[in-house]
C-alpha cells in the first residue's frame, strides 16, 4: 500500500480591491486525477479558471534550480529566479520550491486539461501540489 495521499479542497475567496470573488481549489496528486475530479464534479456549473499553479519541492536549492532552468533554455526575466517557457511562468523561490504557473483571463473547463498537460510537461513531475483559482 502506498503512503502517498491525495488532497482536494475548495475554499472561497474575495478580493475587495478589484471586486473579484471565486474559489481556490487545492489539489495534491496527479493532474490527470484532478482533471477527472473537476470534470465530474464541477462541469455542471461551467467554471472559468484564471490561474493555475503547480508547486514542486524536489530537493534542489534555488541556485541549483536556476542552473537547471538556464541549461534547459528557459527564457530568463530581469528578476533573479523568474523564467518562462511557452507562455508558462516559472518562479524559483529561495527555499527551493519551484512554482510553475499560467495566468488566464477566462479558461473554460473544456480547455483545462490542455493547460494542465502543458504545465506538467514544463514541470516534468508526476506528484505536486496544484492550485486553481476559479472566478465565480
Amino acid at each position: 500500500m502506498s503512503d502517498l495521499k491525495t488532497v482536494f479542497t475548495i475554499k472561497p475567496f474575495s478580493s475587495e480591491g478589484n471586486e473579484s470573488s471565486g474559489y481556490v481549489i487545492h489539489f495534491e496528486g496527479d493532474y490527470r486525477s484532478l482533471f477527472q475530479l473537476i470534470n465530474h464534479s464541477l462541469k455542471q456549473i461551467n467554471p472559468e479558471f484564471v490561474n493555475v499553479e503547480m508547486r514542486l519541492n524536489d530537493g534542489y536549492s534555488q541556485s541549483e534550480n536556476i542552473s537547471i532552468a538556464r541549461n534547459k533554455g528557459f527564457q530568463e526575466a530581469p528578476t533573479l529566479g523568474i523564467y518562462s517557457v511557452d507562455n508558462i511562468g516559472i518562479i524559483l523561490l529561495p527555499g527551493g520550491t519551484a512554482v510553475v504557473q499560467a495566468r488566464t483571463k477566462s479558461l473554460p473547463i473544456s480547455k483545462l486539461n490542455v493547460l494542465l498537460t502543458a504545465i506538467d510537461m514544463v514541470a516534468k513531475r508526476k506528484r505536486s501540489m496544484i492550485y486553481l483559482q476559479v472566478m465565480g
